[in-house]
This record gives C-alpha cells, sequence and structure tokens, in this order.
C-alpha cells in the first residue's frame, strides 16, 4: 500500500503539511506510538510503520477540542486497513478530515439501522 504521509503537530509551520514522499507501507505493520515531553508526559501520538524493520512516522496527532489524539491515530489506522487494497497513494487524514469521516459512519449506520426498522 502506498500513503502520503501527514505532519499535524504542535508547531503550528508543520499543521496541516504533507511532508516526505509516498512511502510504501504494509498495513499490518501500523501501530499507535505515543510521543513524550521533556517531563515524560504524552503530548501526541503518531502513526508508525515499521517495514523492514525500519519505523517511520506517518501522521502525528495532538489533542484537539473535537477529538483526542489517540482516538485519531486508532480511526486512522482502521481507514488505512479499509483502503489496503487501493492502487493510488493514500493521503494520511488531518484531524478535521477525520472527525467529519466519523460523523459521516455515524449517519450511515443510523440510515442503515433506521431501513432495517
Amino acid at each position: 500500500m502506498k500513503v502520503k504521509p501527514f505532519c499535524a503537530g504542535e508547531d503550528i509551520e508543520d499543521f496541516g503539511k504533507v511532508y516526505g514522499d509516498i512511502l510504501e507501507i504494509e498495513p499490518t505493520e501500523l501501530y499507535v506510538k505515543p510521543l513524550y515531553d521533556a517531563k515524560n508526559s504524552i503530548y501526541c501520538y503518531s502513526i508508525c510503520s515499521n517495514k523492514n524493520n525500519s519505523e517511520t512516522i506517518l501522521a502525528r496527532y495532538c489533542d484537539t477540542n473535537e477529538i483526542s489524539a489517540i482516538k485519531c491515530a486508532r480511526n486512522m489506522i482502521y481507514i488505512l486497513q479499509l483502503h489496503k487494497d487501493d492502487k493510488k497513494p493514500f493521503g494520511m487524514m488531518n484531524h478535521y478530515e477525520i472527525l467529519q469521516w466519523l460523523k459521516g459512519t455515524e449517519k450511515l449506520l443510523e440510515a442503515i439501522k433506521n431501513y432495517k426498522e
């Protein structure tokens, strides 16, 4: 699977920028990794790939008022699993896009539930 990495870090200059080249990853080797500050507390979560025993950070998410960083990261991995057979590179999503995806999924599930009743 090919992905375009994304940075949603605490540095406002990096926020929303796609960085690096398109990477080839193995979807089964994705994981969420907490990143710690100097006070040894978690300040954000990253999605990492460990292809060929080389760790690559694909995205970094910090908490926002709308959604927590860990929720963003876990859902992004789920979304990547859904797109693992895509032929074109998949762009990592930012906080807002993940939040919209979750809202859309909830509406779809509600519509399916109402249709069955």
